[in-house]
């Protein structure tokens, strides 16, 4: 089955003035923090986030692909001449994600689907 796109974050270094951004210019709704460095983004149509990560990347958007085994995706990343970036790593609610680079170095970013 193919991977589904079900998540995406826009990266910045201030949450508040760019989810007033974001919500003035497409209607979003900005809800409360999903941790230390996220809020939600509500009303997008796709689960969503604005994070300000205190290091870089400060600016990016990135989608996630779920995938059912996030190691055997990252190894098979690799044997199909991408790479790895960032990952698998842990995040609240036990699931991990990862940041892959493309053959061309594009950023993807991959989650493991909810246990």
């Amino acid at each position: 089955m193919a991977a589904p796109i079900v998540q995406f974050e826009i990266g910045c270094r201030d949450r508040k003035k760019i989810g007033a951004f974001y919500a003035e210019v497409l209607g979003w709704g900005i809800g409360g923090g999903a941790n230390e460095y996220a809020d939600a983004i509500e009303n997008a149509g796709l689960a969503g986030h604005i994070v300000a990560l205190g290091h870089e990347p400060h600016n990016y958007v990135m989608v996630y692909g779920e995938v059912e085994d996030i190691d055997a995706t990252c190894d098979q990343v690799e044997k199909s001449g991408g790479a790895r970036h960032i990952g698998p790593l842990p995040i609240p609610g036990g699931r991990r994600f990862a940041w892959i680079k493309d053959p061309e170095g594009a950023l993807f970013g991959l989650i493991d689907k909810k246990g």
